[in-house]
């Protein structure tokens, strides 16, 4: 079945929306592998669950679009999307998260060395508190 040019234009600018769309999930899962930490069995999870959900895109891409034909341009235009904005918006994003993150953790040390210094001299305190002798008595 053909497609009218005014379609495959139409098919065109929304596989390039896909293509997009997969490039931020991409990101995203990017994102989260900073986050975790370092496990090759989580690596292998997040490959198959961002493989699964680009397939998915795909196919429903495909069925909706282009009646489940493969199309070379759909396919061109979806890595063309994925290969722009990878390498521009996401290194972009890439840097800011990475900054994000540790700047989060550099928060988190601090935090726990404050609390820690918090929590020593309050153990100091209670132990000079138990050396006082009850005046009272």
């Amino acid at each position: 079945m053909e497609l009218t040019l005014s379609q495959q234009s139409n098919t065109f600018l929304w596989s390039l929306a896909a293509g997009a769309v997969i490039a931020l999930l991409y990101i995203a899962m990017e994102v989260l592998r900073e986050l975790s930490p370092p496990s090759s069995a989580l690596l292998a999870a997040e490959d198959i669950l961002f493989t699964g959900i680009a397939a998915g895109i795909n196919l429903l891409f495909a069925l909706s679009q282009t009646q489940g034909y493969f199309r070379g341009y759909v396919l061109l235009a979806e890595t063309a999307a994925f290969a722009v904005l990878y390498a521009t918006l996401g290194k972009i994003l890439r840097k800011t998260m990475r900054w994000i993150v540790q700047s989060l953790r550099r928060a988190g040390r601090t935090i726990g060395r404050i609390a820690a210094k918090m929590t020593e001299k309050g153990r100091a305190t209670i132990k000079n508190v138990k050396k006082i002798k009850n005046p009272l008595k």
